[in-house]
C-alpha cells in the first residue's frame, strides 16, 4: 500500500509541474543554465556580459541608490536607442509585458534591468551589452581598438 500511495504521489507531482513548464516556456522564463552547465566559450561570453551590465549599471546609478530613477533609464535610452522616454513608454517598459519592475516609482533594478540582455523579449538589446555599454561610454573601446590596429 505505501508504494502505490508512493507511486501515486510521484505521478501527481509530475502532472502539476508539467503545465506549469510549459506555461513558463511559453513565456520565455526559462531558467538560465547554470555556468557549469555551459561550454566554456558560452561561459566566458556570459561572465563578459555580466561584467558590462554591471558597469553599464554602476554608470546609469548616478545616485547610487541601487535602481535607475526614471531620469537615468531615459539617459539609457536616449543613448541606446536615440529614443526619449515619454509617460507611455516608461509605463510600456516597467509593465507586465516589458522589465515587470516591481515598484516603478522606486526604479529599475539591477536584475530587473538585466533582462534587457538576457531576455529575447528585448531584441534591441538581447546579447548586445558590450556594444550598448561602448556606446554609453561614447565608443572609446571602439576608438582604442582602431587606434591599436
Amino acid at each position: 500500500m505505501p508504494a502505490a500511495h508512493n507511486a501515486a504521489s510521484q505521478q501527481h507531482q509530475v502532472v502539476w509541474k508539467q503545465p506549469l513548464q510549459r506555461r513558463q516556456g511559453a513565456r520565455g522564463t526559462k531558467q538560465r543554465a547554470s555556468n557549469e552547465q555551459l561550454p566554456k566559450v558560452e561561459r566566458e561570453r556570459r561572465c563578459a556580459s555580466d561584467d558590462a551590465v554591471g558597469r553599464m549599471f554602476q554608470l546609469l546609478d548616478r545616485d547610487r541608490d541601487g535602481f535607475l530613477s526614471r531620469s537615468e533609464y531615459k539617459a539609457f535610452c536616449l543613448r541606446t536607442e536615440s529614443r526619449d522616454l515619454d509617460d507611455a513608454r516608461w509605463a510600456a517598459h516597467c509593465g507586465p509585458d516589458g522589465l515587470r519592475v516591481a515598484d516603478p516609482s522606486a526604479g529599475i533594478s539591477r536584475a530587473e534591468f538585466d533582462q534587457l540582455f538576457t531576455s529575447r523579449s528585448f531584441p534591441r538589446h538581447f546579447n548586445k551589452a558590450e556594444q550598448d555599454l561602448d556606446t554609453l561610454q561614447g565608443g572609446s573601446v571602439r576608438r582604442s581598438q582602431q587606434r591599436h590596429s
